[in-house]
């Protein structure tokens, strides 16, 4: 459900999630679906009793799973400046709509807590932030193998399989 999809990531744990569709299954038998990888991450220093906390509740989770919903675009609400908090992703997974056999948003909430460094004055070089998202089980073999897989020795030497190997394997 909804409510229990909220999580934290713990880089002790080296955590990831999957969305999996078991309606779908690959080759060996496994569900598909994507793995989402977490990489630099923090929690707000901002209390969650903070306007900003009030306003952006969905910080307080690094990831979040909703039904999928034409009219829930934006994690914080529509107009955050104009509301006083609780709208978006914590007013939105109250509901705890059930996840299972339904499209979902997969919601993933990264930031950093900057703190200046004598190299940032004047001019604050670039910080990297990002994640990666990976498909798991929709292929045979790795999607990024050109080369054809190779040919038994055997079939090779004589080009037919039925007579003896002339090669010597």
């Amino acid at each position: 459900s909804e409510s229990k999809a909220a999580r934290l990531l713990d880089l002790g744990k080296s955590r990831y999630w999957k969305i999996v569709n078991p309606n779908k299954t690959n080759h060996v038998g496994q569900p598909v679906g994507y793995k989402i990888l977490g990489n630099v991450n923090c929690l707000p220093l901002a209390s969650p009793d903070s306007v900003i906390g009030k306003r952006a509740g969905f910080m307080y989770s690094h990831l979040w799973v909703t039904q999928n919903c034409e009219a829930e675009r934006y994690p914080a609400g529509d107009y955050p400046f104009q509301h006083e908090g609780g709208d978006g992703l914590p007013r939105w997974t109250q509901a705890d709509r059930s996840l299972e056999n339904t499209d979902v948003v997969m919601w993933y909430v990264f930031g950093l807590n900057h703190i200046p460094r004598i190299e940032d004055w004047p001019v604050m070089p670039v910080e990297r932030l990002g994640f990666m998202l990976k498909p798991v089980g929709f292929f045979k073999r790795s999607p990024a193998m050109d080369v054809a897989p190779s040919m038994p020795t055997c079939l090779r030497c004589n080009g037919n399989p039925s007579e003896p190997c002339t090669c010597g394997h």
